[in-house]
């Protein structure tokens, strides 16, 4: 909680002279303080705050308040009994209290709401605060108006609350029944002038918290408090340049304004800085972003710690050691760092300068995932749900994935997609799994993309619509996704939400197979082989279609077959191309394909690159005619006709 010193804002310019205190008088001239008030920093800051405002204020009527303070301790045998104990202060404090409440010290019940803040001499106890910021508060005192604020910020003392606040203390007994809202006590607070409140207030813009999200705003705010010379303000505006929020994105911007606030030591802007330094660009200086982030960990800045250690893990800048790179990391993560914990459970679990370590990946990825590290949360439904080296759990691993989705964490809501549209662990359920599959496209994962793209094409888990297929295909075939390339050829093959085009569709499956897509090059030798949106080229055919053969595309084997059989595409007059062809065929039938199953049948029945075996022959032609292949079940019907064919008649029983 970023209260104001306990100064008034025009202190630092206004020299103030300091009152001395005795037991039976207090003289305006002196120039030092009692021993009591002299040994307790807490106390002697609400007198020095009280000078202040008494000089600003009325000086008489304060020293009258001092004065009955002071008669009401005895002073001089607190001197005697030990000066200073902290049941003394108490009971000086006590006073002080009551004198406060009789009159219209404003500052000074703004200063005492502060030490109950701070609980540095006194317990601390927000309740007390708030009552004492309340009554400054009432009085128009900016400072007041921001530590309310704060209070309901950070749900000290109330709860946690940033746009209302519920009556917290009665004051004069008499109960505060009214509501306040934090967003306007930061307000009145900034229209004060009250850096802190400018700056408080430039949050809430920013993150759209108790108020709505306007970035511009936002830096309307840190400006007035950068004014004040305020180097956090300096490094939040470097922060909206660099991502480009509220105004137009712009590198040297941020960079002139992070060093402003990195020049006075603002760990914050030293870590932007850093960043700002490393990452690809006009920029990029590697030496300096280690200068920075060293700075702000001198500082003890946790951050810095593990930006530290992710440098020494990438060797960005440094040479690669992960040995230094670990030590950053534990030292971040024993402050309770979660990414420090996430990237300590990555080392472990790819084994990246030290043994691979899966349990130990866990333990790491559970204590960041314990406090909401949606990353880490991700990594530990992987390790369950792979239950390599750990016990499998599955339900477990969809628990955290879940958590981790709910975050918004793209990978997590896409896995889950998949979890429910293959049944791991789950009922099937593709209406979920579109809806999972869609949080995640909408993020931008290209994977989840194309899923919708499939999604909407099929009709599965949503009514079927083209036109979105292409939408989304297209989304991520623009990011080379091969099998969103794929797609989109399939898309314009068919005229399907687009105009039919062979010319797109061949582009399309061309640049999704020389990513090594099966269907996709299987689609490529298929354009060659027909002829379609390209010159008829065998050749080419053959070139594709081997490729995809190679990855067990049953129908690319059964034309390549064909292929040799027909003599397309390969050399002419060899006694070989019927022995090839069957090979392929068995290939395909052993697959499952109801065209391999009917040609080797064929192959068997007339001795064609095999030994003739009409038993064979019919035991494929079933095994076609089983899956309802037209050619299988014409032949079977022939071989019952002929009468001497009993086994064919079998599958017409």
């Amino acid at each position: 909680m970023n209260l104001v010193p306990f100064t008034t804002p025009d202190s630092a310019t206004s020299p103030l002279p300091s009152l001395t205190f005795s037991p039976a008088s207090l003289s305006a001239d002196s120039t030092t303080l009692p021993a009591p008030l002299a040994l307790h920093p807490g106390l002697q800051t609400v007198t020095r705050s009280l000078t202040s405002y008494g000089q600003q204020q009325n000086k008489n009527i304060l020293d009258g308040h001092l004065r009955k303070a002071a008669a009401d301790v005895d002073l001089k045998g607190m001197n005697e009994r030990g000066e200073g104990k902290p049941e003394h202060f108490l009971k000086a404090l006590e006073c002080y209290l009551r004198a406060f409440k009789e009159k219209d010290h404003t500052y000074a019940q703004f200063c005492v709401g502060s030490l109950y803040v701070e609980g540095k001499d006194v317990p601390q106890n927000y309740t007390k605060a708030m009552d004492w910021f309340l009554m400054a508060s009432e009085q128009g005192l900016a400072e007041a108006h921001n530590a309310i604020a704060d209070l309901h910020y950070y749900g000290q003392g109330v709860p946690q609350d940033y746009r209302r606040a519920k009556p917290v203390s009665q004051v004069s007994q008499t109960k505060l029944s009214i509501c306040i809202t934090s967003v306007s006590c930061y307000i009145t607070a900034a229209d004060g002038g009250d850096a802190d409140a400018q700056l408080r207030l430039g949050d809430l813009c920013r993150d759209g918290l108790g108020i709505s999200q306007d970035y511009k705003s936002a830096m309307r705010w840190y400006l007035r408090a950068a004014d004040q010379g305020m180097a956090i303000a300096y490094s939040n505006i470097g922060a909206l340049y660099d991502k480009g929020l509220g105004v137009t994105q712009d590198d040297k911007k941020a960079e002139e304004w992070f060093l402003r606030a990195a020049e006075l030591k603002e760990p914050n802007a030293q870590v932007f800085l850093g960043h700002l330094y490393r990452r690809e660009g006009d920029l990029r200086d590697l030496s300096m972003a280690m200068e920075w982030f060293t700075k702000a960990a001198d500082q003890g800045f946790i951050i810095a710690y593990t930006a530290l250690g992710t440098m020494h893990r990438d060797g960005s800048g440094v040479p690669k050691d992960t040995t230094r790179a670990m030590h950053w990391f534990l030292k971040a993560a024993d402050k309770g760092h979660q990414d420090a914990m996430a990237c300590i459970g990555s080392i472990f679990r790819q084994g990246e300068g030290f043994p691979k370590d899966l349990a130990k990946s866990l333990h790491w990825y559970l204590e960041a995932a314990s406090q909401g590290h949606a990353h880490a949360q991700f990594r530990v439904g992987q390790l369950y749900f792979q239950g390599e080296d750990i016990p499998k759990d599955v339900p477990g691993a969809k628990s955290f994935f879940f958590s981790a989705a709910k975050q918004g964490h793209a990978e997590a809501q896409y896995t889950l997609g998949g979890i429910y549209a293959n049944a791991k662990g789950v009922e099937r359920n593709h209406p979920k799994a579109f809806e999972w599959y869609h949080l995640a496209a909408l993020q931008g994962h290209v994977g989840a993309q194309s899923c919708v793209g499939e999604k909407y094409a099929t009709g599965t888990g949503v009514p079927k619509n083209y036109l979105e297929s292409f939408n989304w295909a297209q989304k991520a075939a623009n990011k080379d996704d091969a099998i969103a390339q794929y797609r989109l050829g399939c898309l314009y093959d068919n005229g399907h939400g687009v105009p039919q085009s062979d010319s797109m569709a061949m582009e399309w499956y061309l640049k999704s197979a020389e990513q090594g897509y099966r269907l996709a090059e299987h689609a490529v030798g298929v354009m060659y082989h027909d002829g379609q949106g390209v010159p008829e080229d065998y050749s080419q055919a053959m070139k594709w279609l081997l490729k995809a053969a190679a990855q067990s595309v049953s129908d690319s084997q059964v034309i390549i077959g064909n292929m040799y059989s027909l003599a397309r595409g390969v050399a002419k007059g060899l006694d070989r191309h019927h022995t090839i062809a069957a090979t392929w065929y068995l290939k395909a039938a052993k697959q499952g394909s109801s065209d391999g199953q009917f040609y080797i049948g064929e192959a068997y029945e007339f001795g064609l690159g095999v030994s003739s075996c009409f038993p064979d022959a019919v035991d494929w032609y079933l095994k076609a005619g089983d899956q309802g292949h037209k050619k299988a079940l014409d032949k079977l019907a022939v071989l019952r006709r002929q009468g001497n064919r009993i086994r064919a008649t079998t599958h017409f029983n």
